[in-house]
């Protein structure tokens, strides 16, 4: 017996109503899996509502979008800059941030918790030459950080514990959790990064004939005083969405009702910052990353307790020069400087970076001749890239501000409900005015 197969007659409409009428986050699922159901099709509400400074930081890294200039021996050697930033999620002021040249580690976060705690006593320059003063600062209630290995660390907890910290681990692959330092990491690339020679312009470059490394003539020294203009003259006074006024008004008013906290000594807070080592107490001194600390106290310690004893000692990733031992009889703290000389600045993250450097083109950090001779033919490149850097840099400070004078004067009413979109829309505008002007120049 034949069996015939008949083709049912469906028309295009009856196939395209039949899909409609499918549950859009269940077929997301099945393409991609659940994570991105969730990321595509979950509805998005109010999110965290806090109610004053300090009551919630939130902590992250960022691999910034630019190729800056570190010094290295005779020359320079080109690195991307990791940026460790604490914002406050009621105002949204940045509390304090640390560039390194390292992959984030427990020193980056201890040390941007340092600079978030700490008063803040240098005053700085406001685009209208007007010196302003830095109130920001306190210890914050909770914290709302990854669970990177960085971030769950020993030293992080207790850090936090000593300092009366909550630390809030977000689940894996939610950024959302604590989307405002998020979006301050996708804003600053923006706004900023992406307009400096030296961009990735945060995508891959394969097929362009554009190789950011060469283009690269920014100093790190000059690059983290752009930031922390940036951060002080246009950040900090940008209106926030959904949020009435600019952070550092928010800030101020909000610290006037709210006091911050602060250490109680100087002493016990360098302790709980500082990051918890030990080792071999030898004839010369303890040993720490490749460099030597001894002094007269030591040695009298290494004569007390004996030959190849392991001692605690703390460091402050923020200054190598000294680290503080502690006298396991009286737990009593010694600062033992170091008797190794440097040639760059004294960071914990600086000093792994140019470790790493080394391992990576066969030279040795510790000895100035042999990298003085093997970066003596990068000078000339370097001196060019240098004189580009200077201009460049001029550029962007005239830039941002520029900027600075914008917001100021768009805000001189209470009016500045000015949305993140249109502040991009508009410094996209300036920039690109800006540079058509140098093109034509030139």
């Amino acid at each position: 017996m034949d069996t015939e197969l008949h083709i049912l007659d469906v028309t295009y409409e009856t196939v395209r109503r039949l899909a409609n009428e499918l549950d859009r986050w269940e077929l997301t699922k099945r393409r991609w899996g659940r994570h991105q159901a969730d990321r595509q099709r979950r509805p998005r509400g109010a999110g965290v509502i806090t109610h004053r400074p300090l009551e919630r930081v939130e902590i992250d890294h960022f691999l910034l979008d630019a190729h800056v200039l570190i010094p290295h021996g005779a020359g320079f050697h080109v690195q991307r800059a990791w940026l460790t930033a604490a914002l406050d999620h009621y105002s949204g002021i940045v509390l304090g941030h640390h560039l390194s040249f390292a992959p984030p580690s427990v020193s980056s976060v201890l040390a941007v918790l340092r600079k978030a705690i700490l008063p803040k006593t240098a005053a700085l320059p406001r685009a209208n030459g007007v010196s302003e003063p830095v109130p920001v600062y306190g210890i914050p209630d909770c914290i709302v950080v990854d669970n990177g290995l960085d971030l769950a660390s020993k030293g992080v907890r207790d850090a936090c514990f000593a300092l009366g910290i909550e630390i809030v681990y977000c689940p894996p692959r939610v950024p959302w959790y604590k989307g405002s330092v998020e979006r301050f990491g996708r804003t600053i690339n923006q706004r900023l990064v992406h307009w400096l020679p030296g961009t990735t312009l945060g995508k891959p470059l394969r097929d362009v004939e554009y190789n950011p490394k060469k283009d690269a003539c920014i100093l790190a020294e000059d690059f983290e005083a752009l930031f922390e203009q940036y951060i002080t003259d246009v950040h900090n006074h940008t209106p926030r969405r959904n949020k009435r006024g600019v952070p550092l008004e928010r800030w101020r008013r909000g610290i006037e009702e709210f006091p911050p906290r602060l250490p109680v000594s100087m002493d016990a807070f360098d302790a709980a910052v500082a990051l918890a080592h030990s080792a071999k107490l030898t004839q010369r001194g303890i040993c720490f990353e490749k460099r030597y600390y001894n002094s007269i106290q030591l040695g009298m310690l290494w004569n007390r307790i004996g030959d190849k004893q392991r001692v605690q000692f703390k460091v402050n990733p923020l200054d190598l020069r000294k680290i503080m031992v502690i006298d396991p009889s009286s737990d009593e703290a010694i600062p033992v400087p170091c008797t190794t000389t440097f040639t760059y600045p004294a960071t914990l993250d600086y000093h792994k970076a140019v470790c790493q450097y080394a391992k990576e083109h066969n030279l040795d950090p510790e000895n100035a001749e042999h990298l003085s001779h093997a970066e003596q033919a990068l000078r000339d490149s370097i001196e060019e890239a240098v004189t580009r850097g200077k201009q460049t840099l001029r550029r962007a400070k005239a830039q941002i501000s520029a900027l600075a004078r914008r917001e100021a004067g768009a805000q001189a009413t209470e009016e500045s409900d000015l949305s993140a979109e249109e502040y991009d829309d508009e410094l996209e505008a300036v920039m690109a005015a800006s540079k058509k002007k140098r093109t034509e120049t030139a």
